[in-house]
């Protein structure tokens, strides 16, 4: 399966990215970052194989990293919902499956679906949780899969973490980092915690609003 994290620190990091992709070497289907510099800049870049990969030159102090093993399609996350979640990136870890037409085979990656739905609920005028709940309400309604999930809006701070079983968080004073799993450092292997699955947790910045429940899993 894919791999993923979302950092959020107080101070300029560097080198994490290089760290989590050398410890997720076995996912070769291309690498994106979305990252935040200290001085504002939001720079994505996507490298459609992960042997094109080259580290990020500048520190950032937020940073949606997404390494991928590919379930089928052709795309490299993060990708941008638009519609109504303008600003919002999006990536996931996991597959996503239409229950009418499950067999039907398609160029598009997977996670467009979700993509989709994530564009058609949000609701800027809601909370993140209700934007959480609207949107996982319609994607259970209509798709099976693994829902595994990191949104961040850079223009906004805020993010989202939606476990489906692959998430897990570490919460220090001036950096908080939710990722696909820890293999990278294991001094934070040892000290993170696990997002149960079937649970979501909202912030922004380095505040975590609130942890909740988004399905039965």
């Amino acid at each position: 399966m894919c791999r993923m994290a979302l950092v959020i620190s107080s101070s300029p990091e560097r080198g994490l990215e290089e760290k989590m992709k050398e410890a997720w070497k076995y996912n070769k289907d291309g690498v994106g970052a979305l990252y935040k510099t200290a001085s504002g800049a939001i720079k994505l870049y996507r490298w459609t194989k992960t042997e094109y990969f080259t580290k990020i030159e500048e520190p950032y102090n937020r940073l949606l990293l997404h390494v991928r093993a590919s379930t089928g399609g052709v795309g490299t996350h993060p990708f941008n919902p638009e519609g109504g979640a303008v600003g919002w990136f999006l990536a996931h870890n996991g597959f996503v499956t239409d229950k009418v037409n499950p067999t039907e085979f398609s160029d598009e990656i997977d996670t467009m679906r979700a993509v989709r739905v994530f564009a058609r609920t949000y609701d800027s005028t809601k909370t993140l949780k209700e934007n959480t709940l609207n949107c996982m309400k319609e994607l259970q309604e209509n798709y099976a899969g693994v829902f595994n999930f990191l949104l961040y809006n850079p223009f906004t701070d805020q993010w989202i973490a939606i476990s489906d079983g692959s998430l897990e968080y570490l919460q220090e004073k001036n950096r908080l980092i939710i990722a696909s799993d820890f293999r990278f450092d294991n001094n934070m292997n040892a000290r993170s915690r696990f997002l149960r699955s079937g649970f979501a947790m909202v912030g922004k910045g380095l505040q975590v609003q609130e942890t909740f429940k988004w399905g039965e899993r």
